[in-house]
């Protein structure tokens, strides 16, 4: 399995773990797609989200306290057009890159049945992942994640935050050769 999955708590670096660990896998050569979650952040203050396709840095609004939407996660309206964007980096990823990152598996994501049978069918096949989850999610998809990633399971903390990426760059770019 060429699974591995990054927990932790809220706030301790978990997609900036996932964006060095990136730079560190093009600056060998690789081609690596995907998505992440990135904060908006307006005046100090966490606003909403986006998701960002690695690949080509598309963007799209994920959640925003602004909007005025029955779907909701907390305090923030979700536009589920949001999982087209997360689709499309996925198959791309799939169909043409050598590792794939998602960053995360959580709520908000979790609120797409689309998204989800696209990260199934990912989690599923040979693709050299790397994927976080919400540190305390229970959905089914999460703890296939988390099984199948068995022993490439890391909860990221202040002790190994700053050689997390090195050690999860490594351990993709083996996987990346070996298919």
């Amino acid at each position: 399995m060429s699974l591995a999955v990054l927990t932790g708590r809220p706030g301790i670096g978990k997609t900036t773990t996932v964006l060095r660990t990136v730079d560190l896998l093009r600056m060998k050569g690789l081609r690596v797609g995907g998505f992440v979650t990135v904060e908006v952040r307006r005046d100090g203050r966490r606003v909403g989200f986006e998701i960002v396709d690695v690949l080509d840095g598309v963007r799209r609004v994920m959640a925003s306290e602004e909007l005025k939407t029955y779907l909701r996660v907390g305090r923030y309206g979700l536009d589920l057009g949001f999982e087209e964007t997360g689709i499309e980096a996925l198959s791309k990823s799939m169909n043409g890159c050598e590792v794939t990152v998602v960053d995360e598996i959580g709520p908000m994501e979790l609120k797409s049945s689309r998204l989800v049978e696209a990260l199934y069918n990912l989690l599923e096949g040979p693709y050299p992942t790397l994927a976080t989850v919400h540190h305390t999610a229970r959905h089914p998809l999460i703890r296939m994640a988390v099984r199948k990633a068995g022993s490439n399971r890391y909860i990221l903390d202040e002790s190994n935050r700053e050689k997390m990426p090195k050690i999860l760059a490594e351990l993709l770019e083996t996987w990346a050769h070996r298919r």
